[in-house]
């Protein structure tokens, strides 16, 4: 109810990101120690940064790898995914896999039957799941 309530007050308003927060792009990283086998996903829509729901893990979950289907191929992972403080804004997650990605791989949030989802950002809004995006 309080997650609907804050939609329609931002409507009312008429306020750019009233929807909640949205994936902008996953792209290919590479952190500052060389480490070439993560993934950034930039959000818009975000009130302040992003929180963790009610749950106290050191890592988010609910993050997924796809890889297409016909071929088979060494299996690929979440390790883990954080948010990136380091990159001042706080709205950033950073995606570890468990060895490089190949060319076509996908990322998707809440996946499957009984995703654990617990990402939400400073007004309690969660991110939402979505299918598998693309990597740029």
């Amino acid at each position: 109810g309080q997650r609907l309530a804050h939609l329609a007050l931002q409507l009312s308003a008429g306020a750019d990101g009233a929807h909640g927060p949205e994936v902008v792009a996953v792209e290919r990283f590479t952190s500052p120690a060389g480490i070439c086998n993560a993934l950034r996903v930039r959000f818009h829509g975000l009130s302040g940064r992003w929180m963790l729901g009610d749950t106290q893990c050191a890592h988010l979950r609910g993050f997924e790898v796809r890889l297409p289907d016909a071929e088979y191929r060494a299996p690929l992972y979440v390790v883990n995914a954080f948010v990136d403080r380091a990159a001042g804004n706080g709205t950033d997650i950073v995606v570890l896999l468990n060895r490089e990605m190949d060319a076509d791989v996908k990322l998707g949030y809440g996946l499957g039957l009984d995703p654990a989802c617990d990402l939400v950002d400073e007004a309690d809004m969660p991110l939402c799941a979505f299918l598998p995006q693309p990597v740029i």
